[in-house]
C-alpha cells in the first residue's frame, strides 16, 4: 500500500476506532437512498432586517418558515450512486434558485482571492499552479439562509448539525467544542472558475503523521451554482467501474454541473484509511464561467 500510494496504511499502527460518522452505502451504480430534512427550500428571500448575520442555534428557527416552501414540513433528498469506489452520490435540487441567488449576492460583496491548497503536514495554505480558480469564504452565521444550507447538509450526511460548526463557535452563548484539535468543518468555500481555469487532480484529505490517528476531512459536498458554461466538469480519474476491474483503465467519471445539484463523496474508507480513489479534478472551463461551493 505504501509503495503504491506513499502513505502508511493506518491499520498497521495503534489506532482509534474507525469513523463513527455514518457513511451511505454504495453497492451498485444507480442505487438510490433518501433522507428528509426540516430545512426546506427558501423560495423567497427574508426581509433585510431578517437577513443579517446570526449566531447559529441548536434549534430550527420557525420565524423563517414564511420564506420557505409553502405547506411543506420537510424536504426529501434523494441520493443516487454514481460510483461505488470511491463512494460518490448526486443529489438533485439540493439548493433552490433563491438560495443560489443569495450566495451569489454575498459573492458580489466579497474580494475573491487566488485559490490555495494546503500542504500535507498541517502547514498554512499555499498557492499552487495546479489550481487557477479564485475563491472566498462564507461563515455559517452570515445569514439564516447560509445556516439552513449547513443544516440541510448535516441531514444529508446524517450527522448532528453542531458538527458543521467551524472550529469552536458560540451557540446561544454556549461554546460548542469540536471533537478534535482541528476544526470540525470548514467555512463554505465559494469558488469561481473563468475561461481556462481548472483544478488538477487532487485529494481533499491531507497526509498527516500517524501519531494523531490521521484526522482529516471525512466527506466533501460540492454545490453547483450555475450550469451555463462549457467544460468545468468534476472528474474522478481513479474510480473503479466495469471496464476497470484490474484498476488499469484510463476512463474517468465526469460529473456535469447542474444548477442546485449537490455531489457528495467520501475521502475516507469505512476502516479509517484514506480512499485513494477519491482523487478528483475540476476540468478547465472553455466558455463562460463556473461558480460552485465546497463544504468540507
Amino acid at each position: 500500500y505504501k509503495a503504491a500510494t506513499g502513505i502508511n496504511y493506518l491499520s498497521l499502527y495503534p489506532r482509534r476506532p474507525p469513523p463513527t460518522n455514518p457513511m451511505w452505502p454504495a453497492d451498485y451504480f444507480g442505487e438510490e437512498h433518501s433522507v428528509s430534512s426540516h430545512e426546506t427550500h427558501f423560495v423567497e428571500l427574508p426581509t433585510p432586517e431578517n437577513l443579517g448575520s446570526i449566531n447559529p442555534s441548536a434549534n430550527y428557527d420557525p420565524s423563517m418558515q414564511p420564506y420557505r416552501t409553502k405547506d411543506a414540513e420537510t424536504l426529501k433528498m434523494s441520493l443516487k450512486v454514481l460510483s461505488c469506489s470511491p463512494r460518490i452520490f448526486e443529489v438533485q435540487h439540493f439548493l433552490s434558485n433563491v438560495e443560489i441567488d443569495h450566495l451569489m449576492q454575498i459573492a458580489t460583496g466579497m474580494t475573491l482571492h487566488q485559490s490555495s491548497t494546503r500542504a500535507g503536514q498541517g502547514t498554512d495554505a499555499r498557492h499552487d499552479a495546479s489550481r487557477t480558480s479564485r475563491n472566498a469564504w462564507i461563515e455559517r452565521g452570515a445569514s439564516p439562509v447560509v445556516d439552513a444550507i449547513y443544516r440541510r447538509a448535516a441531514d444529508l450526511l446524517r450527522v448532528d448539525q453542531s458538527y458543521l460548526l467551524h472550529g469552536k463557535q458560540e451557540m446561544h452563548g454556549r461554546q460548542v467544542g469540536v471533537h478534535r484539535a482541528q476544526t470540525t468543518a470548514d467555512r463554505l468555500q465559494l469558488v469561481h472558475y473563468g475561461v481556462g481555469d481548472e483544478y488538477m487532480p487532487h485529494h481533499d484529505f491531507a497526509i498527516l503523521s500517524n501519531e494523531h490517528g490521521q484526522p482529516m476531512r471525512f466527506a466533501t459536498v460540492l454545490l453547483y451554482l450555475n450550469d451555463d458554461m462549457t467544460g468545468g466538469e468534476t472528474s474522478f480519474p481513479r474510480w473503479l467501474h466495469d471496464d476497470a476491474k484490474d484498476g488499469t483503465s484510463t476512463a474517468e467519471l465526469t460529473v456535469t454541473p447542474e444548477v442546485g445539484k449537490a455531489v457528495l463523496f467520501y475521502s475516507l474508507l469505512p476502516d479509517g484509511n484514506m480512499d485513494e480513489r477519491s482523487l478528483h479534478a475540476s476540468k478547465p472551463v472553455t466558455e463562460g464561467e463556473k461558480w460552485l461551493v465546497n463544504l468540507w
